[in-house]
């Protein structure tokens, strides 16, 4: 089996007035045969949500009180699964929106089937 991916990264960069760089940050869109991943990392203190809305165009549903991501740059899934959370490699269960990511945390959305 072959697996063909593509991989596009972004370098985001904080200045402050003087142009000293403040942080850098990257955002990466892989995709395979079956799956698309968005990878970023994690700032101290700051949901995987709000950081996902920073760097993707995200659709967000509430369900029962509980905000889950319905879709990411567009890509929806077929009804047959959902987007989750992984941080470190390992699933979070955890809501995105309740979840407070730690500098040099890996946070990454796969599309998987139920």
């Amino acid at each position: 089996m072959v697996v063909a991916g593509i991989g596009v990264a972004v370098w985001f960069l904080a200045t402050d007035n003087s142009g000293s760089e403040l942080s850098q940050s990257v955002s990466t869109v892989e995709q395979g045969e079956n799956q698309t991943r968005y990878t970023y990392e994690g700032e101290e203190g700051v949901s995987a949500l709000e950081l996902l809305k920073k760097r993707y165009n995200v659709s967000i549903k509430d369900v029962f009180g509980i905000l889950q991501v319905e879709s990411i740059e567009g890509q929806t899934g077929d009804g047959k699964g959902a987007w989750r959370m992984y941080v470190n490699g390992e699933r979070v269960t955890t809501a995105a929106d309740q979840y407070l990511t730690k500098d040099g945390d890996k946070i990454e959305w796969r599309y998987e089937k139920n």
